[in-house]
């Protein structure tokens, strides 16, 4: 009989929705995990779906590679995963964030948004704090 797909209660997922998650949230292709595990991209899906069983072995590599214990990919420690999770929604978020900020810097010269305003200038300046950098500050 094949595993539910459906969580056994709010905090408690499956293998595979441990793994797809912990993919995903890394942003790590499944051709990418696949091809570091030294496995296929049907066999990642197919574990991702809880219609594959995996060895003590591919626990281990699925677990270094997603950066949490065996165990708790094993036996969902949701601890363990919220947190990492948690910590890697967060991480994302701020490179996102100092991503933008780099972007929509400051011209020390003009005082305007590198980012905003390189179209057309000089018919074109955007003060600096732009918009986006006022929306990231709140």
């Amino acid at each position: 009989m094949e595993p539910s797909r459906q969580e056994n209660s709010a905090t408690t997922l499956t293998l595979g929705q441990r793994v797809e998650r912990l993919r995903q949230i890394q942003n790590v292709t499944r051709s990418g995990l696949a091809t570091r595990i030294g496995r296929s991209e049907d066999w990642l899906t197919a574990v991702e779906e809880d219609r594959q069983d995996v060895t003590m072995f591919e626990n281990l590599a699925l677990a270094v590679n997603l950066k949490v214990t065996p165990r708790g990919m094993r036996e969902g420690d949701t601890e363990e995963v919220k947190q990492l999770l948690g910590s890697i929604e967060r991480d994302n978020a701020l490179e996102g964030t100092a991503r933008i900020r780099a972007l929509h810097s400051r011209n020390e010269h003009t005082g305007t948004c590198e980012e905003c305003s390189k179209r057309d200038y000089p018919d074109y300046a955007v003060p600096y704090p732009c918009p986006t950098i006022e929306a990231l500050d709140g």
